[in-house]
């Protein structure tokens, strides 16, 4: 199975297992391209250790103007990585135990995705 997340993935110096587990949460802004900021949940590690990590990364999709063009591809620009670091957690820790840690890393990743979108205005 293909997933941005597997090509994204060693850039950041790790292998993403998306076979094990894989998940993600979407923030899509539509204007006159839609912006898709992706939060991607997934195994890490060649052989599933009970270690989990989660990236961002972001897609510009141009769509047709007009509804009799629906059939017409849309034109994809990513998927382009956002975060400097891979997310990890242990799938047996609790979620109170990486709550704050994870919201320090998903606001800088989310306002790094942002200022993407804005320069694509």
């Amino acid at each position: 199975m293909w997933s941005p997340t597997v090509t994204l993935a060693p850039t950041l110096g790790y292998f993403a297992d998306v076979r094990t587990y894989l998940s993600w949460v979407e923030i899509r802004i539509k204007g006159s391209r839609y912006t898709d900021i992706l939060f991607s949940f997934h195994s890490v590690g060649r052989n599933f250790s009970g270690l989990l990590g989660v990236i961002c990364y972001i897609e510009f999709k141009d769509v047709p103007a007009k509804k009799d063009q629906k059939d017409k591809p849309i034109r994809l620009d990513g998927p382009h990585l956002v975060s400097e670091e891979v997310f990890q957690f242990a799938y047996t820790e609790a979620p109170n135990a990486i709550e704050d840690r994870f919201r320090k890393w998903f606001n800088r990743s989310l306002v790094v995705a942002l200022d993407h979108w804005r320069k694509q205005l």
